[in-house]
């Protein structure tokens, strides 16, 4: 490892967590229907500005054992979480791609798809102001992009969105009841988009593999039921991942097995 690519490696982190700073805002406020942009940061206890000094991404929260300097009141881990996250995600993408357009725009990808993640979660929505633009970054980029194809890129769109678009019309159909939210057919537009028509089939097959994992353990271990909900576009994304940062070693390491989905 070089001196070099030991920097590069340490700024991209700072970077991508300093990112994840502005994301907590960006979660805590968007459902809230609150600017992400003024006033300044402050405690959501008991309303004190916070201080540049204990803004510091990770390290703050580990200053203060996870306690408001103002109040006393809990941190909730989700701050460090999400920064570290996001600057472990950023030093990811340059160790895979080094100095490279797919580094920018994976990166940027990974600024847009944390908050939805942590959104999703907690408000089972799926913000219009990320998954469109979102689209349209994805198209864009595909006229640089050296791995996929503005025509791969558009039918990644159509065949994302309009898939889980009629299964989510059949499903209310002939359930009487939603099934997958609207969100989620923007979400996978905007995978197919990013990683091309042939991201898709890889992406609903392990997201919809995660998703039956976890809806058996809500069930098992959990007290759900059958009806219990779970948002999806946390699965999503996660796929979506695998298949950007590793979806080449997936494939040289099960051909046979992924050969209808790659």
């Amino acid at each position: 490892m070089t001196v070099d690519f030991l920097f590069l490696s340490v700024s991209f982190f700072l970077i991508g967590s300093l990112i994840g700073s502005f994301l907590n805002v960006v979660i805590y406020r968007w459902p809230r229907e609150e600017s992400v942009v003024s006033p300044r940061s402050k405690c959501p206890s008991c309303g004190e500005g916070i201080p540049w000094y204990l803004n510091v991404p990770v390290f703050a929260w580990i200053f203060l054992r996870g306690k408001a300097a103002c109040c006393g009141a809990n941190i909730s881990w989700r701050y460090p979480l999400v920064e570290f996250l996001t600057g472990a995600l950023f030093v990811l993408t340059f160790n895979l791609f080094g100095l490279s357009f797919q580094t920018f725009e994976y990166c940027l990808f990974v600024s847009m798809a944390v908050p939805c993640i942590f959104i999703d979660l907690e408000h089972y929505l799926l913000p219009d102001v990320l998954t469109l633009p979102g689209i349209v970054l994805g198209l864009l980029g595909s006229f640089i992009s050296d791995t996929r194809t503005f025509l791969s890129a558009v039918f990644g769109v159509v065949f994302g969105g309009g898939l889980f678009w009629f299964m989510s019309w059949f499903y209310e159909r002939y359930r009487n009841k939603e099934g997958m939210g609207f969100g989620d057919v923007k979400l996978l537009a905007w995978l197919g988009a990013l990683g091309g028509v042939s991201s898709v089939f890889f992406i609903i097959f392990v997201s919809s593999l995660l998703g039956t994992v976890a809806g058996l353990y809500v069930i098992f271990f959990k007290g759900g039921s059958r009806n219990s909900g779970l948002p999806f576009g946390p699965f999503l994304i996660f796929a979506a991942f695998l298949y950007y940062f590793f979806g080449g070693h997936i494939q040289s390491a099960f051909p046979g097995l992924f050969l209808f989905i790659l």
